[in-house]
């Protein structure tokens, strides 16, 4: 197994030269326990909604636990993912292909209470 280094200056994964983010994604074998993407933005860019940086670029390190089942909100877009298996491995011959679905949130909170 390859070590990664977050800090070198290897190739990045995928670049947003309008949005100038980009981001690099840490291979995560099946069965680990942890998986790592770093993202950069440039001074200027649109940066990840619920917080902000000013002392730019910035650098940030999103670290996962990748335990399943698992459901990941975004409510700034205003959806949810669940998931019973991990997406990003494809479902053994004959096993089950589990459950992986996007929901929409409400956009009232107080809506379901």
């Amino acid at each position: 197994m390859s070590r990664e280094n977050f800090l070198s200056d290897e190739p990045w994964t995928d670049a947003y030269g309008d949005a100038a983010i980009r981001s690099r994604v840490f291979e995560r074998h099946l069965g680990a326990m942890l998986g790592a993407s770093l993202h950069e933005l440039a001074p200027g860019a649109p940066g990840f909604k619920l917080h902000m940086h000013y002392g730019e670029p910035v650098r940030i390190l999103a670290v996962s636990a990748g335990r399943f089942p698992d459901v990941v909100a975004y409510p700034e877009h205003g959806y949810a993912w669940v998931a019973t298996r991990d997406p990003e491995f494809p479902a053994p011959d004959g096993g089950d292909g589990g459950i992986i679905a996007r929901f929409e949130l409400p956009s009232d909170p107080q809506a379901t209470s």
